[in-house]
């Protein structure tokens, strides 16, 4: 007993060992990341180097925003001013991996410059992720979570001006420009406009981030789908917002392959319902929905109906002799000779597999419907052609006539009595066609 008992002992400790091994060594990379104090924070230069003070913002509004400011230029390359001078507004976004001393401590960072209108840039400050080493390819090192998709726009609150990095207008096909306010409104489309000034209002509102899926016309008079993300970055001193920042993602891809998906499996919804509703072999409807059709018209209407019911009688002969292949396209064409001359309201349906039913839902006279039913027996009682040899066609008929008023039967009960009908004309041999009526 106490040997199993410093068993457990021993058990717990190297599993309370392993915990601390995987808190430390595994989860303090994500920690440090998440805890950077440079991560996401932007600041807006001008060409000649110099910070805009209405345009410095921060991920979380931090009280020590100016000093980590102040620590990241302080410890930016030299070269740095060079390039902020010689940047171009047709140049793609450049990438400078970076370290920033704070606190006694060195924190690695990667630094986004993306060249916006008026001379300006935007420079993000991000951690790198962690597990991706410091000499690691340039392919292989994740690129920002915004500055990755080179398109970037900000508002200032205070002065309504918005305005696009290069990405933007690259995205849409346009050369970078000064963004105004009619062209917003001319590449907008008109029904996302009213959604997207709402996401914008409520992120304004609440301060709580916004993402709307909406369409630009690009310049090959296309509407192009884009993902629009924003946030509060920075408030002023009474707590209103004074900068929105976002970035812009082109999903029309995405949205191309959402809409395939939706299509094909609308198409297999409408197969699966074909499947249940019709026949696979004649194309006829199944008892199911043809009930229901039925059922539907006596709730409408309240008149003469009749259901007829046709069975091949010689299909077992015709399978034995000519093989299953005969038999599927006498079925076939007998669908197909049943179906012509129905109206549209009326129905057919395959109910067994020799057995066919009508549903005729209008009858004006009894007599000129046996008459009709008759002539179509005639018609079809023909001799086909099934690869050179005869194929007899022998049909029987019973039908049951129904007026109903105010009181509705069961749809159950009206074909057993065609059923009967029918098993009336099958036990004599010269008769085709045999009618009752319900009551």
């Amino acid at each position: 007993m106490l040997l199993y008992r410093y068993f457990l002992i021993g058990i717990a400790v190297v599993f309370f060992i392993s915990l601390l091994i995987w808190l430390f060594y595994l989860r303090a990379p994500r920690l440090r990341h998440l805890q950077s104090p440079f991560n996401n924070l932007g600041i807006m230069f001008n060409r000649h180097g110099a910070v805009c003070p209405a345009l410095q913002v921060a991920e979380d509004d931090a009280q020590d925003f100016s000093a980590l400011t102040q620590a990241l230029l302080e410890s930016l390359p030299r070269t740095l001013n060079t390039t902020l001078a010689n940047v171009d507004l047709h140049q793609e976004a450049m990438c400078i991996r970076h370290r920033v001393i704070w606190g006694g401590k060195r924190y690695p960072v990667n630094l986004q410059l993306l060249p916006f209108p008026g001379h300006k840039v935007f420079l993000i400050c991000s951690a790198p992720e962690p597990g991706i080493k410091e000499s690691a390819p340039a392919a292989e090192r994740p690129a920002a979570t915004m500055s990755e998709q080179k398109a970037l726009w900000y508002w200032d609150c205070q002065q309504n001006q918005v305005q696009w990095s290069a990405g933007c207008f690259r995205m849409l096909g346009y050369e970078p420009q000064v963004l105004s306010e009619d062209f917003l409104q001319q590449i907008s489309h008109r029904d996302d406009s009213r959604s997207l000034l709402q996401a914008v209002h409520q992120t304004l509102v609440t301060g709580q981030p916004f993402v709307m899926e909406h369409r630009y016309l690009s310049v090959q008079n296309e509407w192009l789908w884009v993902e629009s993300r924003g946030r509060v970055y920075s408030r002023d001193a009474d707590g209103f917002p004074r900068v929105l920042t976002g970035s812009m993602l082109n999903i029309q891809q995405r949205r191309q392959q959402d809409d395939l998906s939706r299509s094909a499996r609308r198409y297999q919804q409408q197969q699966l319902e074909n499947i249940s509703h019709f026949d696979s072999l004649t194309g006829a409807l199944t008892p199911r929905l043809f009930e229901y059709r039925i059922r539907s018209n006596w709730q409408q209407e309240r008149q003469r109906n009749a259901l007829v019911l046709f069975q091949v009688t010689n299909l077992k002969a015709v399978n034995a002799g000519l093989g299953l292949d005969a038999g599927d396209y006498l079925l076939r064409h007998l669908a197909y000779r049943l179906h012509q001359p129905l109206s549209p309201e009326d129905s057919l349906a395959r109910l067994r597999g020799v057995v066919f039913a009508y549903h005729l839902h209008e009858v004006a006279c009894q007599d000129k419907t046996e008459h009709f039913i008759r002539q179509l027996l005639a018609q079809l009682q023909d001799t086909l052609i099934w690869q050179g040899e005869p194929l007899p066609v022998q049909l029987k008929a019973g039908v049951a006539f129904l007026h109903h008023q105010g009181h509705l039967p069961s749809v159950s009960y009206c074909l057993a009595q065609a059923q009967q009908a029918l098993e009336t004309a099958k036990s004599c041999h010269r008769t085709l066609l045999h009618c009752i009526e319900l009551n």
